[in-house]
């Protein structure tokens, strides 16, 4: 193998596991805080959403907020 196919083999490597550490990787997630009996939880959205992932009690009233910081229209569809 010649230097150039090395340095190539190496940085496919590190591509796909970059890729694989990024799509398939652990996600930290958010536990709903209640007050006043309603599990709160704020969603930052800038450039995608923070938290990605929300944890609630099943059966108590949640209330989702969203943060909506960028001024992109994809974000601000409503169904």
């Amino acid at each position: 193998m010649a230097v150039p196919e090395i340095i190539v083999a190496i940085t496919a490597v590190g591509v796909i596991a970059a890729l694989t550490c990024y799509f398939f990787g652990i996600r930290r997630s958010h536990s709903a805080q209640p007050v006043d009996g309603i599990q709160r939880v704020e969603v930052r959205v800038l450039g995608g959403h923070q938290p990605e992932t929300i944890r609630v009690r099943q059966g108590a009233a949640a209330e989702l907020v969203f943060d909506r910081q960028e001024s992109g229209d994809c974000t601000g569809e409503q169904p």
